[in-house]
């Protein structure tokens, strides 16, 4: 029975790495996820590794914030930060401008502030 235990942890720690570092385009074709032609990498399984308990993963704070929030997984490298990304929202100003999208970019910024203070260390 403990053989078995150690053959699936071994099998999930497998598949996490894959999920990685592989694009989804690149995975075999059986497993979940897997869509031809996409360079998009699935972080989810890495970070339910680590919250298993399997290692670490390097990710950013806003793909992992509920994990960091629930206490589920910590940051080890405190000094070290990811380099920023700039984000831009362009739209036309003046009389053609829809409310809509004003609201929706206002959402946008409130929501990265938020995110700001909750993953700085």
């Amino acid at each position: 029975m403990k053989m078995i235990a150690y053959l699936l942890a071994i099998i999930c720690v497998i598949a996490a790495v894959m999920y990685f570092v592989m694009p989804a385009g690149q995975l075999p074709t059986f497993m979940p996820g897997y869509l031809a032609g996409s360079s998009h990498i699935h972080t989810t399984h890495a970070i339910a590794a680590a919250v298993a308990g399997f290692g670490i993963t390097s990710t950013s704070g806003w793909a992992c914030s509920r994990e960091l929030e629930d206490g589920l997984l910590v940051r080890l490298f405190l000094d070290w930060k990811m380099a920023g990304i700039p984000v831009h929202a362009y739209f036309p100003m003046g009389s053609a401008t829809r409310a809509a999208g004003r609201v929706a970019v206002d959402h946008l910024v409130a929501e990265f502030r938020r995110s700001a203070d909750v993953l700085s260390p």
